[in-house]
């Protein structure tokens, strides 16, 4: 694992956990490797942070500079579990340059509780997560009990999560109630939209090993492209409307 801190004043080298949980709970829905396995447990995780140590939100530049290193350093995916205020021409030309050198951006939906998908997530070059749970895996007394809606799949335990946004420029679902991940000195539960996301991300690095010949390729937009086909080519459609769930659910 290697990295970069983006936050301006800080420590470049200081990439690891600012002290809130959200980002390690990120990080091991995606690769964790010990007692509890993140969707790529074998996989070459980096991290660029952008949130401040202070707790202050994350800065235009610092998400920029980390999209901008993320893509120099050949990531083949970059997760983002996290939203911006507005529109931002400048982080959505970040996010085609990614896409067109071969980088595929996912972006967590926001948790805009039935609102609109927010940005990055709603570009057009991104990969737009919504979040889904199951009454089935979640104890009686959890407080994710709350996030449990009557939109329901075909399946009567799959429901759209309530704090999830909803639009037509979402793609994809991922898995984002009461979920389990590492955090700082342990494991802990999270929910959100920025759960779903890691854990699509994995799946989609995962996906991505399995194809040796698309590996080797070229780091160009024919590339992304083709990882973006594939995973929409495994989502799995829920039974929920397409502007709560995309494409679905990608597993194999």
């Amino acid at each position: 694992m290697g990295g970069l801190n983006c936050v301006k004043d800080e420590d470049p080298n200081d990439f690891q956990s600012n002290g809130d949980p959200h980002g390690t709970h990120v990080a091991g829905l995606v690769g964790a490797n010990g007692p509890m396995k993140g969707t790529a447990p074998s996989v070459n995780l980096m991290s660029y942070r952008v949130f401040a140590k202070d707790g202050s939100g994350a800065t235009n530049f610092a998400i920029l500079k980390a999209v901008a290193h993320a893509v120099e350093n050949g990531c083949d995916f970059l997760n983002m579990s996290l939203g911006v205020d507005g529109d931002d021409p400048a982080l959505a030309e970040a996010i085609t340059h990614a896409r067109n050198e071969g980088s595929l951006v996912l972006a967590a939906g926001n948790n805009s509780h039935g609102g609109d998908v927010g940005s990055p997530s709603n570009y057009a070059d991104c990969i737009g997560i919504s979040a889904v749970g199951r009454t089935d895996v979640l104890p009686v007394n959890a407080q994710a009990q709350q996030d449990i809606t009557a939109s329901r799949g075909t399946s009567p335990d799959t429901f759209f999560a309530a704090f999830s946004c909803i639009g037509n420029s979402l793609n994809i679902t991922g898995p984002g109630v009461g979920v389990v991940s590492t955090v700082p000195g342990g494991y802990g539960q999270l929910s959100g939209t920025s759960m779903a996301c890691p854990t699509i991300t994995g799946f989609a690095a995962q996906l991505l090993a399995s194809n040796p010949t698309l590996m080797k390729a070229d780091r160009t937009r024919k590339r992304s492209d083709e990882m973006a086909k594939i995973l929409m080519e495994n989502a799995q459609n829920l039974g929920l409307p397409a502007d709560q769930q995309g494409r679905g659910l990608p597993f194999t």
